[in-house]
């Protein structure tokens, strides 16, 4: 099962305070990932799962004649076709090799879980998220899968340079903590700890998609996680907002 990391995202100035209402909170009042980065919706109408439905144009077709009553075809040139269920959840999708390629070479990953966990870096739009909005005061508190999404802090930071936030994380177990800052376009860590290790210094900490620590030979792929340490933003980045 899944390690969840629980967020208090909070801004700390007028510039973040009024993007985060702007561009990153939505309608109902709940910060949510995919009103800044939205996921392509092609992505949305490929199932993640193995073997993928890969196709034939033959046996595309065929499915558009077996189901034509039920088949969305707005991504019929792109080589996708797929069906809804009654709630309007994805029932079925069956896709051409070509369109695998495009969607592959366009976005990096051929289905919305790789993406979210690329530009997100976690594998979930936000659930229950709870708004402290009151005074001077402004909060937004809820979970992640697997990780704290520093995409989607880079992207934020990225966005609004001018602006400043404060980002907590803290893993499941509650033992292990991250505070971040978001600020002049930067992402800086200030704060790690995790209370039961102390014989542990703070370079010895590092931060996986576990939220645990790290066996000696697991650390390949970790990033030591030192406060002071700095994740600039790619400078070709551009989030593109929809005034």
């Amino acid at each position: 099962m899944a390690n969840w990391i629980s967020n208090c995202v909070t801004p700390l100035n007028d510039a973040a305070k009024d993007f985060t209402r702007k561009h990153v909170v939505d309608e109902e009042g709940n910060f949510c990932f995919g009103k800044l980065v939205p996921v392509p919706d092609i992505l949305t109408k490929i199932k993640n799962m193995y073997p993928r439905p890969i196709v034939s144009p033959e046996e595309l077709q065929a499915f558009k004649a077996k189901h034509q009553q039920a088949t969305h075809c707005e991504f019929e040139q792109e080589g996708l076709l797929y069906i809804l269920d009654e709630d309007g959840e994805l029932e079925s999708s069956v896709y051409t090799e070509a369109c695998n390629e495009h969607v592959i070479e366009q976005y990096g990953c051929d289905n919305y879980l790789d993406y979210r966990i690329k530009v997100w870096g976690c594998k979930n739009e936000i659930g229950d998220c709870e708004t402290e909005d009151e005074d001077d005061t402004l909060s937004y508190d809820f979970s992640t899968a697997w990780d704290a999404p520093m995409a989607f802090m880079l992207k934020l930071a990225a966005a609004c340079p001018e602006g400043q936030w404060q980002w907590r994380c803290e893993a499941e177990c509650g033992t292990d903590w991250l505070v971040f800052e978001l600020n002049q376009g930067e992402v800086i860590i200030t704060e790690h700890g995790m209370d039961d290790y102390e014989d542990l210094s703070v370079e010895d900490l590092y931060w996986n998609d576990r939220g645990e620590v790290p066996g000696p030979n697991d650390m390949e792929n970790d990033t030591a996680l030192i406060p002071g340490k700095v994740f600039s933003v790619n400078p070709n980045y551009k989030v593109v907002l929809d005034d």
